[in-house]
């Protein structure tokens, strides 16, 4: 039985990649309806709106989570099978990565703040404005930077 690595290792990184992309593309929107809830939460006064913002900030680590694993493991994928290909293209896709990865930080030091700091404000906006920072690092910082 003769087993074709290089193309098992190309059937990884693309198996990767639309984990990393249905992740990232799901993740992208989600911050903005945490905050809009939590919003319409505090606005209204209602806790069903505050319950869903906590509740989907729980399905957004997640994807977080899955979405910086797959990343990881593509920066690694495309650096060790496709050598040939970053030889060629490799100074065009470093810095769209960079960028990923500078946002990526950003997001998740506010999303770090805003998990951990639930009832912990006073003025419940204080909380809410925590989640503007995770919205512009999720969607607006990545698109600001390519300019």
């Amino acid at each position: 039985m003769v087993v074709d690595t290089v193309l098992w290792s190309k059937l990884v990184t693309g198996m990767t990649l639309a984990f990393h992309v249905i992740f990232a593309t799901i993740g992208v929107g989600i911050p903005l309806m945490i905050a809009i809830a939590e919003f319409i939460g505090i606005r209204k006064n209602d806790p069903h709106y505050t319950l869903m913002a906590k509740r989907w900030s729980r399905g957004f680590v997640i994807s977080v989570a899955v979405g910086v694993v797959t990343g990881t493991a593509i920066s690694l994928q495309l650096a060790l099978v496709w050598p040939n290909f970053m030889k060629l293209a490799g100074n065009v896709i470093a810095l769209p990565l960079f960028m990923e990865v500078f946002a990526f930080f950003f997001e998740a030091i506010f999303l770090g703040i805003y998990l951990y700091t639930w009832d912990r404000f006073k003025n419940p906006y204080i909380h809410w404005l925590l989640t503007i920072p995770i919205v512009a690092g999720q969607a607006c910082l990545p698109y600001l930077l390519r300019r």
